[in-house]
């Protein structure tokens, strides 16, 4: 299988500082729009899309696309514009979804954008962003396959809850069995247990809020390890092998454009 069956052409990140709609235009190439941060209503010939944060919309060439909605709240999205979607991926890649795992695929995002700046040759970017697709398609792929009801749950339990330093005793207090069989059904549903599927979020709330956000390395620690900011540098460097200055530093280079 050949890396080279995508062309990337351009891409950054937008950002919005006042009340913003997406202009009308007919678009000249393929266009994915991973949503960051607030919401965006975009047409596509008069077929209306409600993008929130952790979206993903492919528009398609030749088409009339237009916002049919202002935003007033600050809105945040990569863009990317490429040349056509990979017959391997045609059938898994949803015109609309919702990654489960958002982080990865901002993660992607924004490794793409900084070899960009860094001005690699094309075939790089090229397979980089074929990367960026085969993870989009692997994850609509697996939201269809068959997962337990209660494994789905307690993994959005753990995610929306991931604020907070967790512990497998939680997650089962708070849904009545026992650790083990907690942990049984969700590496069967997921592929990994409870506590790493906890460690996991943490690490990637940790991450978001280092790329995406200019808070202090102390508010986030307050945020992800309860004010405790000695644990929070030691999980992190243990997790990723590098401090969280390093990380932020390593990403920090990217095109954005703004208004």
């Amino acid at each position: 299988m050949m890396l080279e069956t995508v062309k990337y052409q351009n891409g950054g990140r937008f950002t919005s500082r006042e009340e913003w709609i997406h202009p009308a235009r007919i678009g000249r190439s393929y266009e994915l729009i991973v949503m960051i941060e607030g919401e965006a209503w975009i047409e596509e010939d008069g077929i209306p899309f409600d993008l929130k944060e952790g979206d993903v919309l492919f528009l398609e060439p030749e088409k009339q696309h237009r916002g049919y909605r202002p935003s007033d709240a600050r809105v945040s999205f990569y863009w990317f514009h490429f040349d056509e979607i990979p017959k391997d991926f045609v059938t898994e890649i949803k015109k609309h979804m919702q990654p489960f795992d958002r982080y990865t695929v901002f993660s992607l995002c924004r490794q793409l954008l900084r070899c960009v700046s860094m001005q690699y040759d094309p075939p790089i970017l090229h397979a980089l962003f074929y990367t960026l697709l085969g993870e989009l398609a692997m994850q609509g792929r697996q939201a269809v396959c068959e997962r337990s009801p209660l494994a789905v749950r307690v993994c959005e339990w753990i995610r929306i809850n991931s604020d907070r330093v967790l512990t497998v005793n939680d997650v089962s207090e708070q849904f009545g069995y026992n650790v083990d069989y907690l942990s049984r059904l969700f590496c069967k549903t997921y592929g990994h247990g409870l506590k790493a599927e906890i460690d996991r979020r943490r690490l990637d709330d940790m991450k978001r809020l280092l790329l995406e956000s200019d808070l202090t390395l102390s508010a986030i620690a307050e945020r992800t390890s309860g004010g405790d900011y000695k644990l929070f540098l030691k999980f992190f460097k243990y997790h990723e092998g590098i401090t969280p200055s390093d990380f932020r530093r390593l990403y920090s280079e990217m095109h954005t454009n703004n208004r």
